[in-house]
């Protein structure tokens, strides 16, 4: 009963292999390289194109062949040259024969069809060229437009930091004016930190300072200032 099983399993897959052979046969029946077929995708989805082959030329460039002594059953895959079936291509298509549901041999175009077919190709390629362009050139204007709105902002940013950094110097400029004109009324050695600090504690003993004292004290910060700038100025 075993020996039996295994001989209808056989029989079986032997079968499934020759039902597999036929379809694949018969998907290309009357069918050679260099005809114009319609194929069907099992997405229901119809392709038209000539069936040809590709190769590498000595340019380097892929040109087409037709070798029409080739077993279409035996191929895997398929390259249609579409060029003339669909204006607004240029170029192949391939398709997986895995993926193939039917195909029909269609009438090869006339040399009237064909010029025909060849002249709105051109026309799609032309009227796709200039979209391309039109959408480069648009592109590229919107492109500068951002760039010169970047740069803008840029030198807007530039020129507000220069203000501030113009501002920064007029004030420092101001503060030295002030601190040299506080130096030069009270000029050292009789001026500076140890005369500060005689006025502070005759403040702490509660002892008389005079309106020169008080205005030195005052400001004695910037007198501090001017003094550090002279020392600094020295060491350059």
């Amino acid at each position: 009963m075993k020996r039996s099983l295994i001989i209808v399993v056989v029989l079986a897959a032997a079968v499934s292999r020759s039902a597999a052979q036929e379809v694949k046969e018969e998907l290309f029946k009357g069918i050679k390289m260099g005809d114009r077929v319609e194929i069907t995708l099992k997405s229901e989805f119809a392709l038209r194109g000539r069936l040809v082959q590709t190769e590498v030329n000595d340019e380097g460039k892929v040109v087409y062949k037709v070798d029409q002594a080739v077993d279409l059953a035996k191929m895997t895959k398929y390259i249609l040259d579409v060029a003339l079936e669909y204006p607004e291509l240029n170029g192949e298509l391939g398709v997986e024969r895995v993926n193939i549901k039917s195909v029909k041999k269609l009438k090869q175009l006339t040399p009237e069809e064909a010029k025909l077919m060849e002249k709105l190709r051109q026309e799609a390629l032309d009227s796709t060229k200039k979209e391309d362009d039109k959408r480069r050139t648009a592109t590229a204007k919107e492109d500068q437009t951002r760039q010169d709105e970047i740069e803008a902002a840029e030198k807007a940013k530039r020129a507000k930091e220069m203000e501030a950094e113009a501002a920064e110097l007029k004030k420092r400029a101001a503060e030295l004016e002030k601190s040299a004109s506080i130096y030069k009324k009270f000029p050292p050695p009789a001026w500076g930190p140890e005369r500060n600090a005689e006025i502070s504690k005759k403040g702490g003993l509660k002892l008389p300072i005079s309106a020169e004292e008080q205005e030195f004290q005052k400001n004695y910060d910037l007198w501090m200032q001017y003094d550090q700038y002279l020392k600094n100025k020295d060491k350059k």
